[in-house]
Formats: structure tokens, C-alpha cells, sequence
């Protein structure tokens, strides 16, 4: 018997295969785990850099907003360009929050969106305009309770 004829009997041992089936699943496991701990460790270091940027935005545009209420109709051209800087800066920081969070995110997003200036009035206007402090104190909670995380 050669060497070759040797090895190649080894490697096909059955002991031999079922020990590499499972080497390959174990692999494999830990490849899942890996992946997972990389995108969560990725999603915190964007949400830790980026939100705070999204909320200044986002508290900049309720200030804004409020002025603008308190004189609705000399600012009604205006205020759909700030719902509109709201929506996209309410679309990015839907994407780097966790759920539930990002489901409050984006229907508020949907509602700022849908709003018609013409057609709603003022009303509706400042509902959104509480439910934007809400959204903006939620995500400062979660900030909070992600300096506990790590």
C-alpha cells in the first residue's frame, strides 16, 4: 500500500467524514454568530455617531416649526420645506434605530409626509409637531440606555 493509497483511505474513514460534517456545521455557526455580533457592534458605532446629528436636525426643525405656528399663515409657503428636511432627517434615523423604536420613526416619517399644507391646516400640523418632541425624547432615552449597554 503507498502513501497515498494510505491517506486517501484515511480521509475516507467514516469516523473521519462525520467528524469533518460536523467540523463544517460548527463552522458555520460561528461564522452566523460572528456576522451577527459584527452588524450589532456596526449599528451601535453609527447610532452613537450619527443620531445625535439626526436629533440636533430634528430639534432644530421643531424650533422652526413651533415659530411657525404661532404664525401659520404668514409662514404657510415655508412649512412644507420644513416638513420636508424633517421627513428625510425622520427616513435616515428610522434606519439606524432598533425596533420598536423605528416603527414610531417612520410612521411619523409617513405622516409628515402625507400632511398637505392646503388641504389639512393647522391642526394636524401641531399634532405632528408633538408627536416630533416625542420621537425626539424617546431617541434621547435610548441614547441614555445605550451608554449602559457597553
Amino acid at each position: 500500500m503507498s502513501v497515498m493509497e494510505a491517506i486517501l483511505t484515511f480521509l475516507r474513514a467514516p469516523w473521519f467524514t462525520a467528524l469533518a460534517s460536523v467540523a463544517s456545521i460548527l463552522s458555520l455557526a460561528i461564522s452566523v454568530a460572528v456576522l451577527i455580533d459584527v452588524r450589532k457592534i456596526r449599528s451601535f458605532y453609527v447610532f452613537t455617531a450619527r443620531v445625535p446629528q439626526l436629533l440636533d436636525r430634528l430639534r432644530d426643525n421643531s424650533s422652526s416649526l413651533s415659530n411657525q405656528l404661532n404664525d401659520f399663515e404668514r409662514f404657510r409657503a415655508q412649512i412644507p420645506l420644513l416638513l420636508a428636511d424633517t421627513e428625510v432627517a425622520l427616513a435616515s434615523l428610522s434606519k439606524k434605530v432598533r425596533s420598536p423604536h423605528n416603527g414610531v420613526v417612520r410612521a411619523l416619517a409617513l405622516r409628515v409626509k402625507e400632511y398637505d399644507v392646503k388641504a389639512d391646516g393647522e391642526v394636524p400640523l401641531r399634532e405632528i409637531y408633538v408627536d416630533l418632541h416625542k420621537v425626539i425624547a424617546t431617541i434621547d432615552d435610548l441614547r441614555e440606555d445605550l451608554k449602559w449597554e457597553r
